[in-house]
């Protein structure tokens, strides 16, 4: 199902302003693809929010988790601007894309959802390379890191001496896994411009 949708969304328009606009028009073509059923945004399930759900006649519902992140780019498609902010904090931003999978485990195990999804689109090379470790390989977010071909699983942790006053009290302790998940980039869209002009997704 979701696969579709993200080539559409590639074909339809290489770039979004947010993620909010990427959620809705993930929403939208989703909505597209499968008017059988019936697509919520933000639903509340056990004291938390999803994203996406989208369920048919209430036999089975599916939640998507979105992420979209951000290296700073100007960009013009079809006579609309796009003004991407840069998104730093690189490390948090990879222990928040695990995170929502974690959370999809969870509704999945206690029956929330009967399936789910992460997506997780952006233009910043420093979430798919593994340049920013070179030299020094235990970094604090080493656990976290989202390389090509890589593996998922288990307890992740922060290196030791992360201190919560860099990551916050509800990162600290790091995250678990249910199960097994192997990092694969794909490209979603290239857009004529020299900088952060790539987006891939995950």
């Amino acid at each position: 199902m979701i696969n579709k949708a993200i080539i559409n969304l590639a074909n339809e328009r290489p770039i979004y302003h947010s993620e909010a606009d990427l959620q809705f028009a993930l929403g939208y073509e989703i909505a597209k693809l499968y008017p059988k059923g019936k697509i919520r945004f933000e639903k509340p399930i056990d004291g938390q929010y999803i994203d996406i759900t989208y369920s048919e006649n209430n036999l089975s519902i599916i939640g998507l988790e979105i992420k979209y992140k951000t290296s700073k780019l100007d960009y013009t498609f079809c006579n609309e601007l796009f003004k991407l902010k840069e998104h730093a904090a690189i490390d948090l931003g990879r222990f928040d894309v695990i995170s929502d999978i974690s959370r999809l485990e969870s509704f999945v195990a206690k029956n929330n959802i009967s399936k789910g999804y992460m997506l997780f689109i952006t233009n910043c090379s420093g979430y798919w390379t593994n340049e920013q470790y070179r030299g020094f390989q235990k970094a604090q977010d080493f656990e976290f890191r989202l390389i090509n071909n890589s593996t998922l699983s288990g307890k992740l942790n922060w290196q030791q001496g992360a201190k919560e006053t860099t990551y916050g009290k509800k990162r600290i302790d790091g995250i678990s896994l249910r199960n097994f998940y192997t990092i694969n980039w794909e490209d979603f869209s290239i857009v004529n411009t020299n900088k952060n002009n790539i987006f891939k997704y995950l």
